[in-house]
């Protein structure tokens, strides 16, 4: 149910945040004891890609990531969403903090209530 900046897909730029949110995570992972959890519906994605929640010593990757804002709340489909409501009051207060993509003018855009990362190049300046 979250949504990072890109830091290694083929044909696209590093965007602003991707490296702070994978430098954090593979801090945040490494040596640690780490347990996850599958929610009511899939257990992949369509690429293949594991659908669980992620706990450290029983904190939420996921919304730990969102908080810094560090990732957005996206692609949450039901089943799938038995953190829904935490993770979007998590993403609240990275907004009103203007933490990580919150903080960068016009990267987050929403359309059709979805919101996603702004592709265009000016705003990684």
């Amino acid at each position: 149910m979250i949504d990072t900046p890109e830091s290694v897909k083929p044909g696209v730029s590093v965007q602003p945040v991707a490296k702070e949110a994978s430098d954090y995570l593979k801090e945040s992972l490494t040596d640690q004891d780490v347990t996850y959890a599958y929610d009511l519906g899939n257990k992949q994605d369509k690429y293949g890609r594991e659908l669980c929640y992620v706990f450290v010593e029983g904190t939420l990757v996921q919304k730990d990531l969102i908080e810094r804002g560090y990732a957005i709340v996206r692609y949450a489909e039901a089943p799938n969403t038995t953190y829904l409501e935490e993770l979007k009051n998590a993403e609240k207060i990275a907004k009103e903090q203007h933490f990580g993509v919150w903080g960068i003018d016009d990267y987050v855009q929403s359309k059709n209530g979805d919101e996603s990362f702004n592709m265009k190049e000016d705003a990684n300046k």
